[in-house]
C-alpha cells in the first residue's frame, strides 16, 4: 500500500513541476520570421504615399496612398440616358468599375508609386427636342428673325406668367436669386457682346463654365429690351464673386459682368414657336415650352409673349408674357405610371422625331443603370398631335390620353 501511495505522490510532483517550466524552456523563435516582428510606428509614419487628384463629383474617404494599396473612388451624378467612361492621367492603371444602387459607380485601382488624377467624360445617347427651332413652311413668323424668337424665347421659358414691363422694374424689383438663371441665358441668347472666358476646362477646383459682359451692354440690353429704368439696382444686389452652383455677378476691377455655371447646371427647357401674330407695332408670339426634366415630353406649357418694335439696336422690346395653358405632365405621369405599372421605376419619356404627318413621336422607356453604363428598355412609343394635344401608343391604339380629366 505504501508504495503504491508513494507512485501516486511521485506523478503528483512530477506533474506539477512540468507546470512551473521555465519560459526559458519553450522552443527558441524562428530568426527573421518576419510575421513575429512588432510594428513600428515611425516607419509606418515614414511610409511614402501618393496624392490623389479627383474630378468634381467624385468621393473617396482618403486623398492620398501608399503604393500597393487599393483605391476605391464612388461617383454619383449620374443623369439619364448617359454614357460615363473613367480614365487616369497614366497608362499604368487599370481600373475596374461596378455599380452601387446607392453609391452610383464604384472605381477601383492599385496605386502605383506616383501621383493619380482620375477623370470621367459623359456622352448623352439620346437625342433631345432641338432648342427653339423654326419651320418656316409651316409657321408664318411675320418677318421676325430667328435671332429675334430666340432672344424672347427665354423671356418665355423663365420669367413668370403676368410678367410685364410698365413699371420698368419687371427684374430690379425681385431678388437676384429669382432671376439669375433667366439673366444668364437671355444675356447669352446670340448676343454678339458675351465673350465666353472658358468652358469646364478652367482649371478650377470646381470645373464652372464662365462668360462675361462689359457692363454698359449689360445694362442697355436691359434698358432697350426689357424696359428697366434702373439697372444698376439689380447690380447692386450681385456679388463680386462665384460663390454657387450658379451665379451672376458684377466685378468691379474691370466693370464686366460675369455669369458661371457650375457642372451640375440646370434642366434643358426649350421653347417652339407655334404661331405668331401681329396688332398693330406689337407681335404675339405663342411659344410651346418643353423641359428635358419633364416627366412625360410632351410641352409642359404653351405662352403668349407679346413684343413691341422699338428704335433700338434690337428692333423690338418686351411688353408681357401670359401664360394660356399649362399641360399638367405630373398628371400625365401618374395616368402612364398606373397604365404601365412602373411607379417603382424610373421611366422617361423624350423627344425621338417627326413623323411625316407632322405628328411628333416619343419614346416612353425605362432606365436601367449597371457597372456599364446607362442605358433604356423601351416601353412604348407615343404619337403626339402638337395641334389637337391628342396622344395615342403604338402597343395600345385605343390608348389616348386626352380622354382622361385634368
Amino acid at each position: 500500500m505504501k508504495k503504491v501511495f508513494s507512485l501516486i505522490m511521485l506523478s503528483l510532483i512530477l506533474i506539477l513541476a512540468g507546470c512551473g517550466k521555465n519560459v526559458s524552456d519553450q522552443p527558441e523563435p524562428v530568426i527573421g520570421d518576419e510575421q513575429d516582428d512588432p510594428v513600428i510606428d515611425d516607419e509606418q509614419d515614414d511610409t511614402v504615399k501618393y496624392q490623389l487628384i479627383l474630378d468634381y463629383g467624385f468621393e473617396s474617404k482618403k486623398t492620398s496612398y501608399a503604393e500597393g494599396d487599393k483605391v476605391k473612388v464612388y461617383y454619383d451624378l449620374i443623369a439619364t440616358d448617359t454614357d460615363y467612361s473613367f480614365y487616369t492621367d497614366s497608362d499604368d492603371i487599370e481600373l475596374k468599375r461596378d455599380y452601387d444602387d446607392k453609391k452610383g459607380f464604384v472605381i477601383t485601382f492599385i496605386m502605383p508609386a506616383h501621383d493619380v488624377s482620375l477623370h470621367v467624360d459623359s456622352v448623352n445617347s439620346m437625342e433631345y427636342i432641338p432648342e427653339t427651332e423654326f419651320n418656316y413652311d409651316e409657321v408664318d413668323t411675320k418677318g421676325l428673325s430667328e435671332e429675334t424668337l430666340d432672344l424672347f424665347a427665354t423671356c418665355a421659358i423663365y420669367l413668370e406668367t403676368g410678367s410685364n414691363t410698365d413699371n420698368g422694374d419687371m427684374l430690379s424689383s425681385k431678388e437676384l436669386y429669382e432671376i439669375e438663371e433667366f439673366l444668364i441665358c437671355f444675356i447669352n441668347a446670340d448676343n454678339e457682346n458675351v465673350e465666353l472666358m472658358h468652358d469646364y476646362n478652367g482649371g478650377a477646383d470646381i470645373p464652372t463654365k464662365q462668360w462675361r459682359i462689359k457692363y454698359e451692354d449689360w445694362e442697355c440690353l436691359l434698358r432697350e429690351v426689357l424696359n428697366e429704368k434702373n439697372p444698376q439696382n439689380l447690380r447692386d444686389k450681385m456679388s463680386t464673386e462665384f460663390a454657387g452652383e450658379m451665379e451672376v455677378y458684377y466685378n468691379p476691377d474691370d466693370n464686366y459682368i460675369y455669369m458661371e455655371v457650375g457642372a451640375i447646371g440646370w434642366g434643358y427647357e426649350y421653347a417652339k414657336v407655334r404661331e405668331v401674330k401681329t396688332e398693330g407695332n406689337t407681335y404675339v408670339i405663342t411659344y410651346d415650352l418643353y423641359s428635358d426634366l419633364s416627366p412625360v415630353y410632351a410641352p409642359y406649357s404653351t405662352v403668349d409673349l407679346t413684343i413691341a418694335e422699338s428704335d433700338n439696336k434690337y428692333g423690338y422690346s418686351l411688353v408681357s408674357v401670359e401664360e394660356t395653358k399649362d399641360n399638367d405632365a405630373e398628371k400625365i405621369r401618374e395616368i402612364l405610371a398606373a397604365k404601365y405599372s412602373c411607379n417603382e421605376s424610373p421611366f422617361y419619356t423624350v423627344f425621338d422625331h417627326i413623323d411625316e404627318d407632322g405628328i411628333y413621336v416619343y419614346h416612353l422607356y425605362e432606365l436601367v443603370i449597371d457597372e456599364t453604363g446607362s442605358h433604356c428598355a423601351t416601353i412604348d412609343w407615343i404619337y403626339v398631335d402638337p395641334v389637337t394635344g391628342e396622344a395615342t401608343t403604338f402597343f395600345d391604339e385605343e390608348f389616348n390620353i386626352s380622354d382622361y380629366e385634368f
